[in-house]
């Protein structure tokens, strides 16, 4: 019955892995489950027996992540949502401390990206813009820490900046309702002038 969470999956992995099929025969075990981030983020109450990071093009491709430390940044997550930012700050704090695989980029840039957007949340640009820039320096594909630094680059005045990191931004994710909100208020600022 244990799940195995799978972070940034390569390419074609469900296919290649047969949905779970392939780990079930690797150990002989028809309850084993491989489960997407969307599904383990929807119950993080499940126990997950361990998290695989695929980073491409590295060496080595794939790490772990701590279940704990996920749990924690899921938590926080929770947190970001009903504005409880010193709470979610606190929570990104232990997820950080839990992660003992420091090359797990992907994991430690949405911790980073999201500590950004809380540090955005209590009106300090200065924190949120430098823990916004380390989260993509180790991720680059992370929407918090890019709508974060677009962010403020909007509310103090760098709004070209503001528009490339916005279609960067979109490129990765078209629907991101905050992200579209932002451009959109970007170019009605625009329109009226400096």
């Amino acid at each position: 019955g244990a799940r195995v969470g799978m972070l940034r999956p390569p390419t074609m992995s469900e296919y290649g892995y047969r949905s779970s099929l392939a780990l079930q025969l690797w150990y002989r075990d028809t309850s084993l489950r491989l489960v997407r981030y969307d599904e383990f983020r929807r119950h993080p109450e499940w126990d997950l027996a361990a998290i695989i990071e695929f980073r491409e093009g590295a060496v080595p491709q794939v790490l772990l992540v701590s279940p704990a430390a996920m749990r924690q940044y899921l938590v926080a997550g929770e947190r970001v949502r009903i504005e409880d930012w010193r709470a979610a700050l606190a929570d990104l704090a232990q997820a950080d401390s839990l992660q003992t695989e420091r090359r797990a980029h992907s994991f430690m840039g949405r911790v980073a990206g999201r500590r950004a957007f809380c540090w955005l949340g209590l009106g300090r640009a200065a924190e949120a813009e430098r823990e916004a820039r380390r989260g993509l320096a180790l991720w680059p594909e992370g929407s918090d820490a890019r709508y974060t630094l677009a962010s403020v680059m909007a509310f103090t005045g760098r709004r070209p900046q503001a528009q490339a990191e916005l279609d960067t931004l979109l490129g990765l994710s078209p629907d991101d309702r905050s992200a579209l909100a932002l451009r959109d208020s970007l170019r009605s600022w625009t329109a009226r002038g400096p």
